[in-house]
């Protein structure tokens, strides 16, 4: 089975990243719809259905999150531009490589300390001790200016 990206459009999965066509499936013109004309409504609900795809968050307590692998999978060979190369697909790779990865990575790190209080106390209780020492306290504090950082610039 492969691993999809997310399970509220499973024809988006690894194994269609490795075929030539990154056109989505609902955008491909069968039989019925070539010799039909495309009205200004089609266009709106087409870029209402869009946009409601695209901002509406995912069923977190449903649908497991995808691996950073898949989500690199996407990002190189998704369907999210219909280009292979160019500026837009490159600019996407670089986001993701610059800015998710990294993203990604910590809020999971995180999610995951959090989760347990097995994990979060020790943790909590390791930041506390650092926090009395010299060289943790500018840990601490490089630590604060880079979430406080990240908060101005997200929130």
């Amino acid at each position: 089975m492969t691993e999809t990206v997310t399970d509220r459009n499973p024809e988006i999965c690894i194994a269609e990243f490795e075929s030539p066509d990154v056109t989505p499936r609902s955008h491909v013109e069968g039989p019925e719809t070539l010799h039909s004309a495309i009205t200004v409504g089609d266009r709106v609900r087409s870029a209402v259905g869009w946009a409601k795809e695209l901002y509406a968050p995912p069923p977190i307590l449903a649908e497991r999150p995808p691996s950073v692998a898949a989500l690199s999978a996407y990002a190189k060979h998704g369907a999210w531009t219909r280009t292979r190369k160019g500026f837009l697909r490159s600019a996407g790779v670089a986001w993701f490589r610059v800015v998710g990865v990294p993203i990604t990575v910590a809020c999971r790190v995180a999610e995951w300390i959090w989760q347990r209080p097995g994990r979060a106390i020790p943790v909590a209780v390791l930041v506390k001790v650092l926090a009395h020492t010299t060289p943790g306290v500018w840990v601490v504090n490089a630590g604060s200016y880079v979430v406080g950082a990240l908060a101005w610039a997200l929130l």
